[in-house]
């Protein structure tokens, strides 16, 4: 009966040991990924401040492509209204072609 004892008791230091550097292992990698994400946050706060600048020029260019989007759909439907009319002009020529033959 004291064999088992000794053995459970060993068997336990063993599996508590395991356990605590499983515990030490995950530690370690979560202050390795905790100073990444730091290094990260700072180098997007960085863009951040670079690109500050840039929103009143992108401001001025999605304006300009604004207005070119207008631009070209007005073009798009006087360009469908030539053609119906194209089309109009061409259909009694040709019918007046066929009855000619």
């Amino acid at each position: 009966m004291q064999l088992l004892t000794i053995l459970t008791l060993i068997y336990v230091a063993i599996l508590v040991i395991a356990l605590a550097a499983s515990l030490i292992a995950i530690l370690v990698y979560l202050r390795r990924i905790a100073g990444t994400l730091g290094e990260v946050g700072s180098a997007l706060e960085q863009v951040r401040k670079e690109t500050a600048p840039l929103e009143a020029y992108m401001e001025q260019v999605r304006d300009a492509t604004g207005d070119s989007a207008d631009q070209l759909s007005q073009a798009e439907k006087k360009l469908k209204s030539a053609d119906e009319r194209l089309a109009e002009l061409v259909e009694p020529a040709s019918v007046a072609e066929g009855a000619r033959s």
